[in-house]
């Protein structure tokens, strides 16, 4: 794992210490596909993002909550597993 020039900042512009970056294979579901992952200290286990979703042909579908990659649909959950919550519905004007 390469540790040197690794830096990940926060939307706000602070930075979040790394612990280094590596190749890596990742599997979801039947689909295998090396990234390039930034390994850090978070609170949740991983976020796979565009480097992950263009390469296989993945697509998120926020109607059904679903994430389809090669034929595959693959439920989205919340953080504890469970469904996720529409915080919009949450807001009044």
């Amino acid at each position: 794992m390469e540790t040197d020039g690794v830096v990940v900042r926060q939307v706000d512009g602070s930075r979040i210490p790394t612990l280094g970056k590596a190749a890596v294979e990742v599997q979801v579901g039947r689909t295998t596909h090396m990234v390039k992952a930034i390994f850090t200290e978070m609170k949740y286990p991983g976020i796979l993002g565009m480097d992950f979703l263009l390469p296989t042909g993945g697509t998120l579908d926020f109607q059904s909550k679903e994430w389809r990659l090669n034929g595959e649909r693959i439920k989205c959950t919340g953080r504890a597993g469970g469904s996720f919550k529409n915080y919009s519905d949450s807001i009044r004007p």
